[in-house]
């Protein structure tokens, strides 16, 4: 490139020292005399190495904390009834987040997580959330990704608590993925293609990780891996608003008495946001919902089989600028007693001072009861949850439900 710059330099010298432009002989002397003297800094740059950044590979950080205080209408106890979590406050957890350009092929992902399980009082735990590396250069435009990380099981599953929209996970991720959604230890390919008309892409997913999920696979000592597959169609229906359409299924191992039982879990979403273009308004809304089914290997049920489901529906707005509004109702069948259905319905109000700092009031009302509604009722709980998430560091990056 220096060597063209050069040579059109040099052209252009020769074009005004061959004689007078329009009777301006002193103007083409300082036009050459600039020339030239440009042509010696360009020479003299490309002489020079490159300089190099030193902080072109440090890793962006982000801190997350995720202050939470609740209010129950009668005591919780933890999944072992030994210690109580109701009327507390607890930093639920505080996430540092990792993030650097590895080299122009592939870029690296560190989340490490510091929280108490369930009491302020309790040791403070330090984990691996996610740690992955992302190959973004392969052919036909796909993207890999190996390590450890979330699953693409539908929606809400890919998000880490403080960027959900209310403040509890629903109650079928929690039932069928985890407590706080399933991580795996594996592999993942995704392919985008763009279809027919533009507004229209499908994205096709596929993960192979270990199976240790200890709600629906065979634990830390699983020896069977798991398989994902995801579709997600995603349609453009204007300039304001968006539709994505996706499925999901997964498959694995438990062992019960040292057999090996297959497990499989199917999963239906869809998401629909509305949001003006700048400067129509500041308005935006998001609908979604998620379905899970899963069918399972049980010698000790009827016809060898355990199924269960279950589903949520959220709906939120964004009336001006820095609030947001919103409620979720979830059902779901207990997973080792289907005769049982739990469902929660909730409402929650967000507040962002800026985008560093959000302020959250949240209500969720839980019944246990039988198959259908008006079923044998069992106890009612009442929380009131007040939530304050914050954020500083590197400028974090957006979840999908949030619009400025």
């Amino acid at each position: 490139m220096n060597g063209f710059i050069r040579r059109i330099l040099m052209s252009a010298i020769v074009c005004c020292s061959s004689g007078p432009v329009f009777g301006a002989d002193d103007v083409s002397r300082e036009e050459i005399q600039a020339l030239q003297k440009r042509l010696t800094d360009l020479e003299r740059q490309a002489s020079k190495a490159p300089a190099f950044r030193g902080n072109e590979l440090n890793p962006r950080l982000t801190a997350f904390g995720d202050f939470v205080g609740r209010i129950d209408n009668r005591p919780v106890l933890n999944d072992d009834g030994t210690r109580e979590l109701s009327d507390r406050f607890n930093l639920r957890e505080v996430e540092l987040d990792l993030r650097a350009d590895v080299d122009p092929y592939a870029k690296g992902v560190f989340i490490v997580a510091i929280g108490q399980e369930d009491l302020p009082t309790q040791p403070t735990t330090i984990a691996v959330e996610e740690g992955y590396i992302t190959f973004t250069r392969l052919p036909r435009g796909m993207t890999a990704k190996a390590g450890k990380f979330k699953t693409s099981f539908g929606i809400l599953n890919r998000l880490h608590l403080h960027d959900l929209p209310q403040p509890t996970l629903p109650l079928p991720i929690q039932q069928f993925l985890g407590e706080e959604g399933m991580t795996e230890m594996g592999v993942s390919f995704d392919y985008v293609t763009p279809l027919g008309s533009l507004g229209r892409a499908l994205t096709l997913t596929a993960e192979a990780f270990n199976g240790e999920n200890t709600t629906q696979f065979g634990g830390d000592n699983s020896r069977d891996p798991a398989f994902l597959g995801r579709g997600k169609y995603f349609m453009e229906l204007d300039d304001e608003s968006f539709l994505e359409l996706g499925t999901s299924y997964m498959v694995g191992k438990r062992v019960t008495n040292n057999v090996h039982h297959t497990n499989e879990i199917l999963g239906g979403d869809f998401l629909y946001k509305w949001r003006p273009p700048q400067p129509k308004g500041l308005w935006s809304m998001v609908v979604q919902g998620e379905y899970f089914y899963m069918n399972r290997e049980d010698p000790t049920a009827q016809l060898d089989r355990r199924t269960a489901w279950g589903a949520y529906g959220l709906a939120q707005v964004q009336p001006y600028q820095r609030w947001f509004v919103g409620g979720r109702y979830d059902m779901a069948q207990v997973l080792d007693n289907r005769d049982r259905v739990e469902r929660k319905v909730g409402g929650f109000i967000s507040y962002y001072t800026t985008e560093f700092l959000r302020l959250r009031l949240g209500y969720e009302y839980q019944n246990v009861s039988g198959p259908e509604i008006g079923g044998l009722p069992g106890a009612d709980l009442s929380t009131v949850y007040a939530q304050i998430t914050f954020v500083f560091g590197s400028h974090p990056a957006e979840p999908y439900w949030f619009s400025k």
